[in-house]
């Protein structure tokens, strides 16, 4: 078992990943800097970097795979391996992969999701859930959520039931349409780099871990922050929108919110369930209308 459970120790350090969400790293750093926990951030492909900031005891490790929006994958076996060799425990942010394509537990690892995107699916819910084998762990989670509040209603948890059923199809309509839409991107003179997890140089290690590659893909235009706005605004059938996972789909330039990390002209679009050949044409209408 992971040390979760073989040790109730305080964990003084948490090593997160240097790219990925970045309100992630912001309320790492928040809740660090209020309890005295030391906040590493590294990047997760590189195995010398995380075995650097998992020394030395007390640490905890915190992964998103694949990241938001650069679709970086991390080999979470190798992940896995480290972890344990530190006793360090392991954490997976599995929002994007969701459990259809991606199951962290086989790896040693608690399990953590925003509901609101994929797995809920209808852009109508705020939720996330937590997801351990470790029944410690679990009773604790219980506890705290039982005495912070946070707890979902009825109906949202109706929402989140109703939209489980439809997952597992939803997520192989999307998946095949964003990998359609990043082969074809790299084809575009105008597109300066298309990024997904289907694509070198993560493909082998998705394969290894994933059973399909979900529904996000980002791209980068010529000409910066201001063409990849002209090319948002300029789509017919994709709607602008910061969430994903949706059936209806939607992009944003990801850099216009304060912190991000993301190229200025990076575009992350959420592939919904409409036809591929139609997304392509609204893609095509939109860059040829804002960048040539």
């Amino acid at each position: 078992m992971h040390c979760w459970q073989t040790s109730r120790r305080t964990h003084r350090r948490i090593v997160v990943p240097d790219d990925g969400y970045d309100n992630t790293r912001a309320l790492a750093h928040l809740v660090g800097g209020a309890t005295g926990v030391e906040v590493v951030a590294v990047d997760l492909l590189d195995a010398a970097a995380v075995d650097q900031g998992l020394a030395g005891g007390g640490a905890a490790l915190w992964v998103e795979t694949p990241t938001n929006p650069l679709l970086r994958v991390a080999d979470l076996a190798q992940l896995g391996d480290i972890s344990r060799r530190h006793g360090a425990p392991m954490v997976v942010d599995n929002t994007v992969a969701t459990a259809v394509l991606q199951q962290p537990a086989r790896f040693g690892a608690a399990t953590v999701y925003s509901l609101t995107k994929p797995a809920a699916g209808h852009s109508d819910l705020l939720l996330g859930a937590v997801v351990t084998r470790d029944a410690a762990l679990a009773d604790r989670l219980r506890q705290w959520r039982t005495l912070t509040g946070g707890i979902p209603g009825a109906f949202e948890a109706w929402l989140a039931a109703r939209s489980l059923r439809t997952l597992p199809l939803r997520l192989v309509a999307q998946s095949a349409g964003a990998l359609a839409i990043a082969h074809h991107l790299q084809h575009r003179d105008v597109v300066t780099a298309v990024h997904h997890p289907g694509l070198a140089p993560h493909r082998a290690v998705a394969d290894r871990q994933m059973t399909g590659y979900g529904p996000l893909l980002s791209f980068e235009v010529a000409g910066g922050a201001a063409a990849a706005d002209a090319v948002v605004a300029a789509a017919e059938l994709i709607h602008p929108g910061t969430s994903f996972g949706g059936v209806v789909s939607s992009w944003e330039r990801r850099a216009r919110w304060p912190g991000e990390s993301a190229p200025p002209g990076l575009i992350r679009l959420s592939v919904g369930v409409e036809g591929v050949a139609d997304l392509i044409a609204d893609v095509d209408r939109a860059l040829a209308a804002a960048v040539g």
